[in-house]
């Protein structure tokens, strides 16, 4: 079996906040209207990709 590289990125909840307003601004859409654009199938993949990594930070600073 081969090894595999793996990326671990540790964050606190700080830094996992400061992500997501950091997506926030750069998207300039609030998270709700992302959500909203998500569940209408309005999102390219790139914005799919940012859901997805809000949904990972917000499971972090939960």
């Amino acid at each position: 079996m081969e090894s595999q590289d793996v990326n671990v990125r540790v964050l606190t909840v700080d830094d996992a906040k400061r992500r997501r307003e950091e997506i926030l601004r750069e998207t300039g859409y609030s998270a709700y209207e992302l959500l909203e654009r998500e569940s209408a199938y309005e999102l390219t993949l790139e914005e799919l990709e940012v859901v997805r990594e809000l949904r990972r930070l917000e499971f972090l600073i939960a």
